[in-house]
């Protein structure tokens, strides 16, 4: 959106509109910035300047998303350090849930580094795996036998079947520094 920008020499310049708007000193909005983030972390630079151009029909350079999503890379330490709403004793449920997840996600090399024929046995990048954890509470879900019968024959009338009881204070994490450490952060968060 076009927006008045002032300037004079030897003053620091302005933009109102950005005040009224709450940006951020980088004129890009905060659902901006978000969705430019996640685009990046599905798809390359490019297929997500793409994407948010047909969606928005505004035009961002590649030079553009890629210091967005390193400064949305700087938020990530401060959001885990941040303390959680941690499990409340009056609502949470009486079964504690720790879960972990992994995925081997490639490491991206500089163009240079790559061979343009790979050996036998060669493989083209490195992959890292990044590991989710979560923790949370959940009350018991009681069911009769014919109950789960019909859940895995899907022979239950849905109108019928009772919901699930939800997670309570669901805390998930994410990182690449390796199961060890995943594995005692974990453990530290549970007890």
């Amino acid at each position: 959106m076009p927006r008045h920008y002032f300037t004079a020499t030897g003053q620091a310049s302005s933009a109102p509109l950005d005040a009224e708007l709450s940006l951020p000193a980088t004129a890009y909005s905060d659902l901006l910035r978000e969705w430019g983030a996640y685009g990046d972390t599905e798809h390359a630079y490019r297929e997500n300047q793409t994407l948010l151009e047909r969606l928005l029909g505004l035009t961002l350079s590649v030079q553009t998303l890629e210091p967005q999503m390193l400064r949305s890379a700087l938020d990530v330490d401060a959001f885990y350090a941040q303390p959680g709403e941690g499990l409340d004793p009056t609502k949470e449920g009486s079964i504690l849930v720790a879960q972990a997840d992994g995925k081997g996600v490639p490491l991206i090399k500089a163009a240079s580094d790559q061979p343009v024929r790979l050996g036998k046995g060669q493989k083209r990048g490195t992959k890292k795996e990044a590991i989710v954890t979560a923790l949370y509470t959940v009350a018991p879900y009681v069911r009769t036998a014919d109950e789960v019968a019909d859940a895995i024959l899907h022979a239950a009338d849905p109108a019928l079947v009772r919901p699930r009881p939800r997670p309570v204070g669901k805390e998930p994490h994410a990182t690449l520094a390796g199961k060890a450490t995943v594995c005692s952060d974990l453990a530290a968060r549970a007890a």
